[in-house]
């Protein structure tokens, strides 16, 4: 008697321990799949949840705000509201900048340009970034009028 107890325990234990795992494994099964942290990437293999984006003129993977020139919105925000920033990139000869726009999934191209008195802005249909009075002073104009700039 003593020993049928013992074995009677011993296949309860079993299946409610089957039981158990089997139910863990079907939540597991219908539960998103869990992705580790930096393990996404782009199309250019940057990994945008580590703050990555594709540099189109720099042809590597960038942190904008550490290697980018920050301009901010000229609009009027009201208290409380974001305040949205764009940064451009330029390339090594400073032919060319990329902006990279709030809110735009790619960054646009403007292309450097040089005025009668040899001072130079870049451009890109109705977008035109000038140079400011002082090094690393940019304003961005938009079909002339001015909406970026740095401060």
């Amino acid at each position: 008697m003593k020993h049928q107890s013992i074995t009677l325990c011993l296949a309860v234990s079993i299946v409610m321990l089957l039981a158990c795992s089997s139910k863990a494994i079907a939540q597991d099964s219908t539960s998103s799949p869990k992705t580790m942290p930096g393990s996404d990437r782009d199309r250019h293999h940057c990994i945008p949840s580590a703050g990555y984006i594709w540099s189109t003129i720099q042809n590597r993977c960038v942190r904008i705000w550490e290697v980018g020139i920050r301009l901010n919105s000229l609009q009027e925000v009201p208290e409380g509201q974001p305040v949205y920033s764009l940064f451009i990139l330029f390339n090594t000869d400073q032919s060319k900048v990329e902006l990279f726009m709030p809110g735009r999934k790619r960054s646009t191209i403007l292309s450097r340009r040089t005025k009668a008195d040899k001072s130079c802005f870049w451009s890109n249909r109705d977008l035109v970034l000038a140079p400011g009075d002082e090094p690393n002073e940019y304003i961005l104009k938009d079909g002339g009028e001015a909406v970026y700039a740095t401060h």
